[in-house]
């Protein structure tokens, strides 16, 4: 809530949607919850090409549709639903 000038309290809207070319990220352990792998798992992958952003040796985060779109390319997975 935001005070006007009057000192009237005024309630502010929701916040505003995400563009679409904001993708989400997930963790490392939460992209093989996602697939149903281990960790180590998804790390082999990130070895051989999956599209992630790494900020530290243990802040790594990857894109889920570029993610998802690799192992469809590469290996023929679907994530099963």
């Amino acid at each position: 809530m935001k005070k006007n000038h009057d000192s009237t309290l005024t309630t502010t809207s929701s916040p505003p949607p995400v563009p679409a070319t904001v993708s989400l990220v997930l963790t490392v352990p939460e992209f093989g919850a996602r697939w149903g792998v281990k960790k180590t798992t998804v790390c082999k992958w990130l070895a051989t090409g999956l599209p992630h952003m790494k900020f530290s040796y243990r802040n790594v985060r990857i894109p889920v549709s570029e993610g998802d779109r690799w192992l469809r390319q590469n290996f023929n997975r679907q994530r099963e639903h």
